[in-house]
């Protein structure tokens, strides 16, 4: 814990003496509550499609969930210092209500208050051993693809003036279920006696390798008809997240997201240890490809977008190491908490 304090605080220094960097403070409050929310709704989709095994996570996924929940608030409001900065509609006057602070932080603050509250809701009820009801799941699920969907607005379509996508809000609140699968799979693959049968451990593999064929096949249907239509907003939108300075990342994200998972789903063959570093990868390729819908945009209408650095920058990696660390703290701590309350121990399901 010590280690975590000492690299909240370095974080917070080198914002305080070089300035805020809201872009990258931005990308990883998106992609971890993107991830943690994906978690829940991940166990708790699979739960309700009758994958027994996974009602033994769904208190820890909850706990995981419930443990960005203060971090989620708090960034979310202190965007507030540096609207300016991020949203290149705040600095033009004149938009529809939609495109006003209050509308914004009405919709933000109140999704993210509805699903942690169902969350919170569905562990209470399940630590105290009542029967499962599919109508309180089905609401989470519907709460994640809202708020997810109102995060892929503001903190996606809407950094890019003049870009409208119907189809960029599924593609990113499926980003987030397959990041929270990977999270799921390594806990379920990270423990000494597995729960999962070799069946189980082939039915995962071949989950991940449908996902990973979704989520290129979801991107490359925005890009198609973006590019044959060659629209100056659309296309641009796409070009400053994925050319350019920042066409490095792209191909690491595609790395990481398609073509390694693809690849080593199709020749594991169900053998868990082959899967856990790909897990890995996936997990560094959701926080890429979050990074590249957020900070491009951001830095290149920015006013003094001439003397910001536009690719990737070591006070990019301090505020990401730093913004983990603090997760990292919450999640210490709540741990502990419910170690201590026994709250560990409850939701043992069947494991077959």
């Amino acid at each position: 814990m010590l280690v975590l304090v000492a690299l909240l605080f370095s974080g917070i220094a080198s914002a305080l003496f070089f300035g805020w960097p809201w872009a990258s403070i931005t990308a990883n409050f998106v992609y971890l509550m993107g991830v943690t929310q994906g978690l829940f709704a991940i166990v708790v989709l699979l739960w309700l499609l009758g994958v027994k095994w996974v009602e033994t996570y769904l208190v820890s996924a909850g706990i995981i969930t419930l443990s960005f929940a203060p971090m989620a608030f708090f960034v979310l409001l202190s965007l507030f210092s540096g609207e300016a900065e991020i949203f290149h509609w705040s600095r033009s006057p004149g938009h529809s209500t939609w495109f006003s602070l209050s509308a914004f932080f009405v919709r933000n603050l109140g999704s993210l208050f509805a699903f942690y509250a169902v969350v919170f809701y569905i562990i209470k009820k399940h630590m105290g051993n009542q029967s499962r009801q599919p109508g309180r799941l089905f609401i989470l699920l519907v709460l994640f693809v809202i708020n997810q969907s109102v995060i892929a607005l503001d903190f996606g379509v809407n950094l890019s003036p003049g870009w409208h996508s119907t189809l960029f809000a599924p593609y990113y609140w499926f980003g987030g279920l397959y990041g929270g699968l990977a999270i799921l799979m390594s806990m379920a693959f990270g423990e000494k006696k597995t729960i999962l049968t070799p069946q189980s451990t082939d039915n995962m593999r071949r989950l991940l390798l449908a996902f990973s064929s979704i989520w290129a096949y979801l991107w490359w249907s925005q890009y198609l008809p973006i590019w044959y239509a060659n629209l100056p907003e659309e296309t641009e939108a796409f070009y400053s997240r994925f050319y350019g300075e920042f066409s490095l990342l792209a191909g690491l994200m595609f790395l990481f997201l398609f073509f390694i998972p693809f690849v080593t789903t199709l020749l594991s063959k169900g053998k868990g240890a082959l899967l856990k570093p790909v897990l890995i990868t996936i997990l560094i390729g959701s926080w890429i490809e979050r990074y590249l819908i957020v900070v491009p945009p951001i830095r290149h209408l920015n006013e003094s977008a001439a003397t910001i650095p536009q690719h990737f920058t070591w006070l990019d990696g301090l505020t990401t190491v730093s913004f983990f660390a603090c997760f990292l703290l919450l999640l210490t701590i709540i741990h502990r908490r419910f170690s201590k309350s026994g709250g560990w121990e409850s939701g043992q399901g069947d494991q077959s």
